[in-house]
């Protein structure tokens, strides 16, 4: 049975075992999947496109953060007002005194 891979370049389980850089390198920059019984088992994955994968994550994460506090709705305050009630003593800070 033949299964199809996120990538065109595979390796054998066999053939990372005996040369893991040979491998890597035979994606070209790209990863490579491993195939276990034609299978594909797991992909080796250069150090930079991992890095920019996480980098996608974040983003993407971003992407939720800012949309989710998009759709919350808020009240217009001014820094002077946020400012001033920051220097105001608490009720709690007035009925200590």
């Amino acid at each position: 049975m033949d299964y199809e891979t996120l990538e065109g370049v595979t390796a054998t389980l066999v053939e990372l075992q005996r040369d893991p850089m040979g491998t890597l390198r035979k994606g070209h920059g790209q990863p490579v999947a491993v195939l276990i019984q034609k299978a594909p088992a797991f992909y080796v994955v250069p150090p930079e496109v991992y890095e920019a994968l996480m980098e996608q994550l974040d983003d993407a994460e971003l992407v939720r953060v800012v949309k989710s506090r998009l759709a919350d709705p808020s009240e217009p305050v001014s820094l002077d007002e946020l400012l001033a009630e920051r220097d105001q003593p608490s009720d709690q800070e007035r009925e200590e005194f």
